[in-house]
């Protein structure tokens, strides 16, 4: 009999980060909407982010989904260059008014 070599481990899917990234955020949008985490966390958005990013980026990379960690860290750049915009624009209407 000819032995067949195993399938080697799925690395993940980019789209499969970029989902939990998107629920991560709808999910802490959520949670300051109903009061249950302080206005005093949208002070330092991308910051925050962190929290939960890195925990799951190591957890991932320990089971070994590499392209899912990439999509999520895609996307969770893409949301802090986002909130440091809206931040930005925030600040400097304050200033002007």
């Amino acid at each position: 009999m000819i032995e067949q070599d195993p399938a080697p481990p799925s690395e993940g899917h980019w789209a499969i980060g970029l989902g939990l990234a998107v629920a991560a955020n709808l999910l802490n949008s959520g949670l300051i909407a109903v009061g249950a985490i302080s206005d005093d966390y949208l002070l330092f958005p991308g910051v925050a982010q962190l929290v939960w990013v890195l925990p799951l980026t190591f957890f991932l990379l320990r089971k070994g989904h590499k392209r899912t960690v990439w999509g999520l860290l895609i996307a969770a750049g893409i949301v802090f260059l986002l909130n440091g915009a809206c931040f930005g624009v925030f600040l400097v209407g304050l200033a002007g008014a």
